[in-house]
């Protein structure tokens, strides 16, 4: 993989992070007047961390990536395996698919040692 390609791959995962924090605000600040959790505020929180190290190069954004990408493959997969009641959860199974496809496309990408490189990471890879 040319290091041309690095660029525009990872160019693609900001804008598409952006995206993901833009829409994530929205939907916690559509849920403030009915009052909210503090866990939903991770979700935007964590979009825009990841966001950052992407614009920033910043080589902690490697790891971050990964242990997200972990926790949200897992609860995906758990998801996907509980049996849908009706038409809206098979259609969010059918999302959560989607999903889970994007986190291992995100996994197979942060490992790359191309990628690594871009960021000048270093450090040991725990997944």
């Amino acid at each position: 993989m040319s290091q041309e390609r690095v660029e525009r791959l990872v160019r693609r995962l900001r804008r598409l992070y952006a995206v993901l924090t833009v829409v994530a605000c929205l939907g916690v600040l559509s849920t403030l007047a009915l009052g909210f959790n503090v866990l939903e505020l991770l979700i935007p929180i964590a979009f825009a961390a990841i966001y950052a190290g992407l614009r920033l190069r910043r080589d902690w954004v490697v790891p971050l990536t990964l242990f997200l990408s972990a926790v949200v493959s897992l609860t995906l997969f758990l998801h996907i395996v509980h049996p849908a009641t009706d038409a809206p959860a098979l259609v969010a199974k059918l999302l959560s698919g989607v999903a889970l496809l994007f986190v291992g496309y995100q996994f197979s990408i942060f490992r790359r040692s191309e990628v690594r490189k871009h960021f000048e990471y270093r450090g040991h890879l725990v997944f």
